[in-house]
């Protein structure tokens, strides 16, 4: 009977000890009365330009993805907006977004833990009226 108990309980442990995966979101939360079109360039293929509307007064998920879990949240500026790969449109090209979206400090991040290690975590955007011009 110990013999099984140990057995069940060594099998149990190395179960727990895979890879954990966590759901990470990225959203531009607009909170100015301007429509924001967003025209990314396609990661897997250059020719290709992917449109998201970010309406007036509403949060707007644009992109979602499964990674590697974390213990600590360690908030980043996602990858398109790093580079040359995104182009901000406000107001059909008569105003501009003068906060710098590639700003690791411009993005807010919250996460939920689960057994030591954020399960879910979500990079947000927050464009306000003063943050155009």
């Amino acid at each position: 009977m110990k013999r099984l108990f140990l057995l069940t309980t060594i099998c149990l442990t190395l179960i727990s000890c895979g890879d954990s995966y966590s759901l990470y979101i990225m959203s531009i939360d607009n909170k100015s009365n301007y429509d924001i079109v967003l025209n990314i360039n396609d990661v897997y293929d250059s020719d290709e330009i992917i449109t998201i509307l970010c309406l007036a007064n509403k949060e707007t998920i644009i992109d979602e993805g499964w990674g590697e879990s974390v213990k600590q949240i360690s908030c980043q500026t996602p990858y398109v907006f790093r580079g040359n790969m995104a182009e901000i449109i406000i107001d059909n090209g008569n105003k501009q977004l003068i906060k710098d979206i590639s700003a690791d400090n411009n993005w807010d991040c919250e996460g939920e833990k689960d057994k030591g290690y954020y399960s879910k975590i979500k990079s947000t955007f927050v464009i306000y009226e003063s943050d155009i011009q």
